[in-house]
């Protein structure tokens, strides 16, 4: 793999862990929860670079420095924020 197929793939990831970050901060939103730091949610995306991506954490965290040092555990975190939102949501309705 060339060095700019490897940094497209990485760019595609980072897309991807944006995507992530952003859908939690949704569910954050529609769950009502304020105070809550996206780095709480970081777990997954750490699995998923280490698992699903297939690349070395060090190259990642050279693209994304923040993104590895952040890491808190989080895919219970998010059911609980999908949970919570579905709640709120449902009081709403009625």
């Amino acid at each position: 793999m060339t060095i700019q197929a490897r940094d497209r793939d990485i760019d595609r990831h980072n897309e991807k862990v944006n995507m992530y970050k952003i859908r939690v901060e949704e569910l954050k939103r529609q769950a009502g929860i304020e105070r809550i730091l996206v780095s709480e949610a970081c777990d997954d995306i750490k699995d998923y670079i280490t698992t699903n991506m297939q690349f070395d954490p060090l190259l990642i965290k050279k693209k994304e420095p923040n993104l590895l040092t952040c890491c808190v555990s989080n895919s219970e975190r998010v059911k609980e924020y999908e949970r919570m939102a579905y709640e709120r949501k449902s009081e709403q309705s009625r």
